[in-house]
């Protein structure tokens, strides 16, 4: 992996925001898991982005 998907470093960034409640960064993370898994299969798969 040479780069970082953009919603990936936003969700980073809003999971590690002081004001944001532990539900959305529950959300957060949950959602940058999923995302990270997505592509982590597309990169076994050989899809290119």
């Amino acid at each position: 992996m040479n780069y970082v998907r953009p919603g990936v470093f936003a969700a980073v960034l809003r999971a590690s925001a002081l004001e944001v409640s532990s539900a959305e960064r529950r959300e957060a993370i949950a959602m940058t898991a999923e995302m990270i898994a997505a592509w982590v299969e597309a990169e076994r798969n050989g899809v290119v982005a």
